[in-house]
């Protein structure tokens, strides 16, 4: 959820109270390479599939998260609930 625009967070009408109106996405995009094909297709570990991605400037879904957070757009309150979801 995204900070309400009408009450700054604070609690209006429009977000009924609860300082947050709309939905943000926020979500984690992987091109998939050769490198990254080759590698699901001879099972390699998840670890060594994010080690890859990292040293592409891969941004998981936690980093766009917190990103949002300090864009000021929602709350690390918020981004932990809908992770924790998952």
């Amino acid at each position: 959820m995204s900070y309400c625009k009408s009450c700054k967070n604070k609690g209006c009408d429009k977000c009924n109270f609860t300082g947050f109106f709309d939905r943000l996405c926020i979500a984690e995009i992987i091109k998939v390479d050769e490198n990254i094909s080759s590698m699901i297709l001879k099972k390699d570990s998840l670890n060594e599939i994010k080690k890859h991605l990292l040293s592409k400037d891969f941004i998981d879904i936690f980093s766009d998260g917190i990103n949002k957070v300090n864009e000021n757009l929602t709350s690390k309150e918020e981004i932990l609930k809908v992770i924790s979801n998952e």
